[in-house]
């Protein structure tokens, strides 16, 4: 039980912290940089494997 509820924890805190990340590129406007672009890449894998789905960011990158 401890395993799952840490797994409910770490994806909850990944979701605030994905939100937080798409909210800060959107505001920016810019071109990422490539630790930036890195990060989306990761992000938007586990969102695939989290929700089965692609993420939205994972159009921008590249």
């Amino acid at each position: 039980a401890l395993i799952t509820e840490r797994a409910i924890a770490a994806i909850g805190t990944f979701k605030e912290f994905k939100e937080s990340l798409e909210g800060y590129i959107d505001a920016s406007g810019e071109k990422m940089s490539g630790f930036e672009t890195a990060w989306a890449s990761l992000t938007a894998t586990i969102h695939k494997h989290v929700y089965g789905v692609d993420s939205p960011i994972s159009a921008r990158v590249g």
